[in-house]
């Protein structure tokens, strides 16, 4: 679920009045889904490494690549694809997982999360599907990853609250061998 949520950070924080109007209450709403694809094989973890590309024509980018463990794509309404947009610096699109030259290829995760690679052929992306600056999307997705761990952190100090919680209760309360 966290994966929805953290697409939507990216449009609260970099996207344009319509792209906020749009997507952010239908996320809340839980009408529309979305999955941030930004890892690809040879990133090894490194937020700066993009290797897909996207090249601007007449109708906006055409977007190429590879995106890899690409948590909720199976499940998403449209995915937020990072991609070179010159010699400097990446910018994030919106991109619909059904326009032509998108592939998700789905699998389940070791925890029994849904995810997927994506593979991307020449995908025509309008005009209006960047979000934010173009080349400006290491600082965003820098910021957003700080978020999610932030977020995964408290869910963690959440759980082990309430087992150890669980488990003074229990051992308060059994019997073992008669005692």
């Amino acid at each position: 679920l966290l994966h929805h949520f953290l697409g939507a950070q990216f449009v609260a924080r970099a996207g344009t009045k319509a792209q906020r109007k749009a997507i952010l209450p239908a996320v809340a709403e839980g009408r529309m889904k979305l999955a941030f694809a930004h890892t690809e094989a040879a990133s090894r973890y490194n937020l700066a490494l993009v290797k897909t590309t996207a090249t601007k024509n007449e109708a906006g980018w055409v977007l190429s690549g590879e995106k890899k463990i690409v948590l909720g794509a199976p499940l998403a309404d449209k995915l937020i694809v990072s991609a070179a947009t010159g010699k400097r610096g990446y910018s994030l699109f919106l991109v619909d997982p059904a326009a032509p030259g998108v592939e998700v290829k789905p699998y389940r995760t070791f925890d029994e999360m849904r995810a997927g690679d994506v593979a991307l052929d020449n995908v025509q992306v309008d005009k209006k599907a960047m979000i934010g600056k173009q080349g400006a999307g290491l600082a965003l997705v820098e910021e957003v990853v700080d978020f999610a761990t932030a977020l995964l952190c408290a869910e963690a100090v959440g759980v082990i609250k309430s087992t150890n919680e669980a488990t003074l209760e229990y051992l308060k309360t059994r019997k073992q061998f008669g005692v």
